[in-house]
């Protein structure tokens, strides 16, 4: 939904709750059996699962989360350790504007079965080009601080104020129980 100056209009309709649980299950079964297949290359397998993820909606709040640590998840299974080191998440808060538009792009026509998956793809992409850049960045400023040298100390300063842009925010506690 979208409240653009008091305006409200639904940008993509999920299936219904009744739909809900096959979708998911037959999701994940052509998931798992695309993989075994290598039925195509595993960015794009994962980009399809998180975008079909994403439409099926299954959840009244959480959703976006979810589709991220799915994201994660997968990324992790197929050996893109990035994640480890980088918040492929905290990537995707900061370019929140880009990832609605690829996921709104990618989602019209979903229902018919023709879609086009390559907007999110492309931002999923980007966003893991980037991961592995500020990864990069980190690795050669902790080489060139080893070295001792001034313009590695800078290096190594600048990768840790990205790195601290890349982290999520403190961890929240839960609210106290009432009375």
């Amino acid at each position: 939904m979208s409240y653009t100056q008091g305006h409200r209009e639904v940008l993509f309709t999920p299936p219904s709750p009744r739909e809900t649980e096959f979708l998911l299950l037959d999701l994940f079964d052509r998931y798992r059996l695309a993989v075994a297949d290598e039925a195509a290359h595993p960015i794009l397998l994962i980009g399809a699962l998180v975008l079909d993820f994403l439409a099926i909606h299954p959840v009244a709040d959480g959703n976006g989360r979810l589709a991220r640590l799915i994201t994660t998840h997968a990324l992790l299974q197929q050996g893109y350790s990035v994640s480890r080191y980088v918040s492929i998440e905290q990537r995707m808060f900061e370019t929140r504007g880009a990832y609605y538009d690829a996921i709104y792009a990618s989602q019209r026509r979903w229902h018919e079965g023709e879609h086009d998956v390559w907007p999110w793809i492309g931002y999923l992409v980007d966003v893991l080009v980037g991961a592995y850049e500020d990864f990069e960045s980190r690795v050669v400023a902790r080489r060139n601080l080893a070295a001792g040298s001034k313009q590695g100390r800078r290096a190594w300063r600048r990768a840790a104020r990205l790195s601290a842009r890349a982290r999520p925010g403190p961890a929240r506690t839960a609210p106290a129980a009432l009375p």
